[in-house]
């Protein structure tokens, strides 16, 4: 998924960015990295989680700091868990298909039992955007052009795995 995030970010003429917080509960790892990030005046319009429980503290510590989501931030989660719809506002999520993921795995484990010198491959799977209240549009000021020329003011999103 960070190789994703990344190469979206490098598409976009963005510098990728991440955090990671040593917290063991991916609620408060969310809200630690980004109140890290806050605290660092780290300029942002977006914060991508890599599950949707890292994206609901990510979305406490926004709005603990005074920051309303999405006028101010735009939060989005991965793996759309029941909560993801329950918050205030609504998380948007993005959905990874895990029986397919599992059985891919599985026949790619399958795989490499039976013939050890199998060369690794990379596997693409698809994934469906829920969009729900967290995220927003831009603001005027902040549109990129295509190919990530700067229009007016540049801001990052930060993905917070």
């Amino acid at each position: 998924m960070e190789q994703g995030y990344r190469r979206a970010m490098e598409e976009a003429g963005q510098e990728p960015r991440t955090v990671q917080s040593d917290s063991n509960d991916e609620r408060d790892s969310g809200y630690i990295a980004l109140k890290a990030l806050l605290s660092q005046r780290a300029q942002m319009t977006a914060v991508f989680a890599h599950t949707d429980s890292v994206a609901h503290g990510a979305m406490e510590a926004a709005l603990a700091s005074g920051l309303k989501v999405p006028d101010d931030i735009s939060i989005a989660g991965f793996g759309d868990r029941p909560e993801a719809a329950a918050l205030t506002p609504s998380l948007t999520t993005v959905w990874g298909y895990p029986e397919q993921v599992g059985r891919r795995l599985a026949e790619l484990l399958l795989k490499r039992i039976v013939d050890r010198e199998a060369p690794p491959g990379n596997v693409l799977l698809p994934t469906r955007l829920i969009k729900r209240d967290s995220c927003g549009k831009l603001p005027a000021q902040i549109l990129v052009a295509p190919r990530g020329e700067r229009v007016a003011e540049e801001r990052r999103g930060v993905g917070v795995p």
